[in-house]
């Protein structure tokens, strides 16, 4: 009681007493036996070696042409070799004439 006649409640800090808020939680140790790992591992393969087979046939399928601007016997249109002037903004046509190219070329 205060001296005006009204009750207080004593505020509490403590934290529960409970495994969580005390820090008394099992611990889990996995005991991994060399059959364990084996069948991990196994079904690790069996997961991604189909995505990496995936990925592979969709890389080889890849066009790639590699023109060198500094050749004499580049395969380029035009403009001629080395007219070009330091500092510029040159543009380059490419002739890709050696499979038919469907989608947009970047």
């Amino acid at each position: 009681m205060t001296a005006g006649g009204t009750a207080t409640a004593i505020v509490s800090h403590r934290p529960k007493d409970d495994a969580f808020h005390q820090q008394r939680l099992k611990s889990w140790q996995p005991i991994l036996s060399p059959m364990t790992v084996i069948i991990i591992f196994s079904l690790i393969g069996v997961v991604f070696i189909p995505i990496g087979l995936a990925l592979n046939s969709a890389s080889s399928s890849i066009y790639e042409d590699v023109i060198k601007y500094d050749s004499p016997d580049y395969r380029v249109a035009s403009p001629p070799p080395n007219t070009c002037v330091q500092g510029t903004q040159c543009a380059v046509r490419a002739q890709l004439s050696h499979i038919p190219i469907l989608n947009d070329v970047f």
